[in-house]
C-alpha cells in the first residue's frame, strides 16, 4: 500500500526541453486536488480541473469505501494525479509526445483561465472523480 514519493524530475525536464513551453509545476501531494494547483498560479489566475478524466488506483477507490467524504477524499489525496505541468496550450501535443516517451502517462485535465474576483477560488474543479469500484 505504501510506496516512496514519485520523484518528477525527468518529466519537468522532458517538459522543459520543449521550447518555452512549461510555465509551472505543482506536486500534488498532501492538500490533494483542491490546495496545490494553485501553488503555481499567479494571484490573478485559477485552474479549471475536469475530473472526469481522472482513473485513480484501485487503493484510492478502496479508501473511498470505507467512508471517507468525496470532498475529503479530495483535499486528502493526488486522486491519481502526481504532478501537474501548466503548458501554454498550443505546445501541449509537444509536451505530451516529450513526456510519453519518457514514458509517463499524460492526461490532461484542466485549463488555466483568469481568476477573476480576488476572492474566487483559484481551483475550480468541473466534473466528477468515479472513485466508487463499479466491476
Amino acid at each position: 500500500m505504501l510506496r516512496p514519493t514519485r520523484i518528477y524530475v525527468d518529466a519537468v525536464n522532458a517538459a522543459k526541453a520543449v521550447g518555452d513551453a512549461l510555465h509551472g509545476a505543482a506536486h500534488i501531494t498532501g492538500g490533494g486536488l483542491l490546495e496545490n494547483p494553485q501553488r503555481a498560479l499567479a494571484d490573478d489566475l485559477a485552474v479549471e480541473l475536469d475530473l472526469s478524466a481522472l482513473r485513480p488506483p484501485p487503493i484510492l477507490r478502496a479508501i473511498a469505501a470505507q467512508g471517507v467524504p468525496h470532498p475529503e477524499m479530495l483535499r486528502t489525496f493526488n486522486c491519481g494525479v502526481g504532478m501537474i505541468l501548466y503548458v501554454d496550450p498550443d505546445a501541449a501535443a509537444a509536451v505530451t509526445d516529450a513526456l510519453t516517451a519518457q514514458g509517463e502517462i499524460v492526461t490532461p485535465i484542466g485549463v488555466v483561465a483568469p481568476r477573476g474576483d480576488a476572492d474566487a477560488p483559484q481551483v475550480r474543479i468541473r466534473g466528477d472523480v468515479d472513485l466508487f469500484d463499479r466491476s
